[in-house]
């Protein structure tokens, strides 16, 4: 799960490969529908924006919440 948000973030932030928005959601949303709450997080804000993938305002609340249950501070402000 950790190997699989940081996938994401390296995709996201297009640090030791090409930047990939696309990418980045894909390996974020692997990490989230296991349980990590960082890759919720991320998950959600991408929804939220539209990065990555269609903006989704509903599953971007889902998101949050999902990670704010599990004590993520961020998503909580979300």
């Amino acid at each position: 799960i950790e190997a699989q948000y940081k996938l994401g973030l390296m995709y996201d932030s297009g640090v030791g490969v090409k930047k990939d928005v696309n990418q980045a959601f894909t390996w974020y949303q692997k990490a989230a529908e296991q349980g990590d709450s960082n890759a919720q997080y991320r998950v959600g804000l991408m929804f939220f924006n539209g990065n990555g993938t269609k903006r989704d305002y509903k599953l971007a609340l889902y998101w949050f919440k999902k990670a704010a249950e599990q004590g993520n501070v961020l998503a909580r402000y979300q």
